[in-house]
């Protein structure tokens, strides 16, 4: 019987430590879940914030693409109106280079022409001032030597001689005229720069 009672007793111990043991692991457990409790709620509150946070990058994100995508059309019209300006930049070129070749030739002989005819105006005043100056010499010495109011025949060759010298003397001022005109639609082709000087240059020493 003692026996037995010692038996219940050593049993109620064990269960009582067991228990205890079991209550003790239980308020360790209980902690360690607090523990953990608080901080899945820092871990919902950081979650949250992120989730805020993950929204608004969302937000800037979306911005950023529809302004990167205004960016990539305003540089896709640019290209465009580069390319187009390239083209008709180039067509322009090609139709100058074109008309250039077109009125070189037409030019070349206009300048040649101009400078061929001057050549032969300046000869042809040098040989009239020549005459000018025999016709000239020749009258100053008839004077010399003859009385034009004693004589009535050398007086009326005199008058012819004198208009001869004012046609004479006409047709030179014509020609000086005509030369001195020539020269300023030379010069004023020569403006045009469709000719370098040293193009020019060589038509002079061409037609000289």
């Amino acid at each position: 019987m003692i026996y037995q009672l010692e038996d219940e007793k050593l049993s109620k111990r064990k269960n009582f430590l067991s228990k205890k043991k079991s209550l003790e692991d239980l308020k360790r457990n209980i902690c360690s879940n607090k523990k953990i409790l608080n901080q899945l709620e820092k871990d919902i509150s950081s979650l949250q914030a992120n989730a805020v946070d993950y929204e608004q990058l969302k937000i800037n994100l979306k911005r950023i693409k529809e302004k990167r995508k205004r960016q990539q059309k305003v540089l896709t019209d640019l290209k465009l109106e580069t390319n187009v300006k390239k083209l008709l930049f180039e067509k322009i070129s090609k139709q100058y280079e074109e008309l250039y070749n077109q009125n070189r030739s037409k030019l070349y002989d206009r300048i040649q022409k101009i400078l061929l005819e001057n050549y032969f105006l300046e000869t042809k005043i040098k040989l009239q001032n020549e005459t000018l100056e025999i016709n000239t010499l020749e009258f100053n010495k008839w004077k010399e030597c003859v009385n034009p109011e004693e004589n009535e025949v050398i007086n009326k060759a005199l008058v012819g001689m004198f208009q001869k010298f004012e046609v004479l003397k006409k047709e030179v001022e014509d020609l000086i005229d005509k030369n001195e005109q020539n020269k300023e639609n030379y010069e004023a082709m020569m403006h045009l720069n469709y000719f370098s000087n040293d193009d020019l240059d060589i038509l002079k020493r061409e037609n000289i």
